[in-house]
């Protein structure tokens, strides 16, 4: 698959992101912009969500996630 880093190099593509409703409610509203300008032939899509993903079959590029268990084949 293709590396966050490659798309700084001129690659285009949609990144798919994945986070916790409270993240996504903190994070993204100044990191978006930011992401855009700096990456404008990128295209972001968030998936803000408390619930369990499939991080394959739902094709997310990047995920932030919390848990208070720890899992060790993470």
């Amino acid at each position: 698959g293709r590396r966050l880093q490659n798309f700084a190099h001129g690659e285009v593509g949609l990144v798919r992101i994945s986070a916790p409703l409270s993240v996504g409610d903190l994070l993204f509203p100044t990191l978006l912009p930011e992401l855009k300008k700096t990456l404008p032939q990128v295209q972001f899509e968030l998936d803000l969500s408390n619930e369990h993903r499939d991080f394959v079959k739902d094709e997310i590029s990047f995920a932030i996630r919390s848990n208070s268990d720890l899992v060790p084949d993470l």
